[in-house]
Protein backbone atom coordinates (compact mmCIF):
# COMPACT_ATOMS: atom_id res chain seq x y z
CA UNK A 1 0.00 0.00 0.00
CA UNK A 2 0.95 3.49 -0.31
CA UNK A 3 3.27 4.93 2.18
CA UNK A 4 1.98 8.05 1.94
CA UNK A 5 -1.52 7.20 3.03
CA UNK A 6 -0.26 6.10 6.76
CA UNK A 7 -1.21 9.70 7.80
CA UNK A 8 -4.62 9.68 6.20
CA UNK A 9 -5.53 6.24 7.85
CA UNK A 10 -4.48 7.21 10.98
CA UNK A 11 -6.53 10.39 10.81
CA UNK A 12 -9.36 7.70 9.61
CA UNK A 13 -9.10 5.72 12.41
CA UNK A 14 -9.43 9.14 14.73
CA UNK A 15 -12.37 10.05 13.51
CA UNK A 16 -14.16 6.80 13.32
CA UNK A 17 -13.66 6.42 17.18
CA UNK A 18 -14.87 9.65 17.36
CA UNK A 19 -17.66 8.58 15.48
CA UNK A 20 -17.73 5.02 18.03
CA UNK A 21 -18.12 7.03 20.82
CA UNK A 22 -20.69 9.78 19.81
CA UNK A 23 -22.71 7.04 18.63
CA UNK A 24 -22.14 4.85 22.01
CA UNK A 25 -23.62 8.33 23.97
CA UNK A 26 -26.80 8.28 21.56
CA UNK A 27 -27.16 4.52 21.97
CA UNK A 28 -26.79 5.25 26.09
CA UNK A 29 -29.27 8.37 26.13
CA UNK A 30 -31.97 7.17 23.64
CA UNK A 31 -31.68 3.12 24.34
CA UNK A 32 -35.14 2.36 23.65
CA UNK A 33 -34.88 3.77 20.12
CA UNK A 34 -31.23 2.32 19.52
CA UNK A 35 -31.78 -1.49 19.32
CA UNK A 36 -28.29 -1.87 17.83
CA UNK A 37 -25.66 -4.59 19.69
CA UNK A 38 -22.72 -6.36 18.77
CA UNK A 39 -23.03 -8.56 15.62
CA UNK A 40 -26.85 -7.62 15.06
CA UNK A 41 -25.89 -6.78 11.23
CA UNK A 42 -29.13 -5.16 11.16
CA UNK A 43 -27.12 -2.66 9.33
CA UNK A 44 -25.54 -5.21 7.48
CA UNK A 45 -28.31 -5.35 5.11
CA UNK A 46 -28.69 -2.06 3.75
CA UNK A 47 -27.05 -0.54 1.08
CA UNK A 48 -24.70 2.18 1.19
CA UNK A 49 -21.60 3.62 -0.43
CA UNK A 50 -18.15 4.24 1.02
CA UNK A 51 -15.99 6.80 0.82
CA UNK A 52 -12.50 6.69 -1.24
CA UNK A 53 -10.42 6.42 2.40
CA UNK A 54 -12.85 3.80 3.69
CA UNK A 55 -12.23 1.90 0.79
CA UNK A 56 -8.60 2.33 0.70
CA UNK A 57 -8.75 1.11 4.74
CA UNK A 58 -10.78 -1.64 4.38
CA UNK A 59 -8.67 -3.10 1.72
CA UNK A 60 -5.21 -2.79 3.46
CA UNK A 61 -7.01 -4.39 6.21
CA UNK A 62 -8.07 -6.83 3.92
CA UNK A 63 -4.61 -7.75 2.28
CA UNK A 64 -2.48 -7.55 5.33
CA UNK A 65 -5.22 -9.66 8.19
CA UNK A 66 -7.39 -12.01 6.29
CA UNK A 67 -5.78 -15.33 5.13
CA UNK A 68 -5.27 -16.37 1.91
CA UNK A 69 -8.07 -19.03 2.20
CA UNK A 70 -10.30 -16.40 3.93
CA UNK A 71 -9.62 -13.93 1.87
CA UNK A 72 -10.65 -16.59 -1.47
CA UNK A 73 -14.34 -17.37 0.16
CA UNK A 74 -14.55 -13.66 0.55
CA UNK A 75 -14.03 -12.85 -2.69
CA UNK A 76 -16.44 -15.46 -3.82
CA UNK A 77 -18.88 -14.74 -1.72
CA UNK A 78 -18.62 -10.70 -2.46
CA UNK A 79 -18.83 -11.77 -6.34
CA UNK A 80 -22.31 -13.68 -5.60
CA UNK A 81 -23.80 -11.27 -3.67
CA UNK A 82 -22.86 -8.44 -6.70
CA UNK A 83 -24.44 -10.72 -8.94
CA UNK A 84 -27.57 -10.67 -7.29
CA UNK A 85 -27.33 -7.38 -6.34
CA UNK A 86 -27.08 -6.10 -9.74
CA UNK A 87 -30.12 -8.70 -10.80
CA UNK A 88 -32.18 -7.01 -8.39
CA UNK A 89 -31.31 -3.52 -9.90
CA UNK A 90 -31.98 -4.64 -13.21
CA UNK A 91 -35.32 -6.37 -12.02
CA UNK A 92 -36.86 -3.29 -10.10
CA UNK A 93 -35.47 -1.24 -13.02
CA UNK A 94 -37.47 -3.18 -15.71
CA UNK A 95 -40.58 -2.98 -12.99
CA UNK A 96 -40.66 0.68 -13.15
CA UNK A 97 -40.35 1.07 -16.91
CA UNK A 98 -43.09 -1.17 -16.99
CA UNK A 99 -45.24 1.05 -14.86
CA UNK A 100 -45.04 -0.37 -11.59
CA UNK A 101 -44.61 1.85 -8.72
CA UNK A 102 -41.20 2.17 -7.42
CA UNK A 103 -41.94 1.17 -3.72
CA UNK A 104 -43.47 -2.30 -4.76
Amino acid sequence: MIAALEPVFQKYETLAKQIDAVFDNVRQEYSDCVKCKLECADCCHALFDLSLVEALYINRKFISEVLEERKKAILKDANQTDRKIYQLKRKAFKAMESGEKSEE
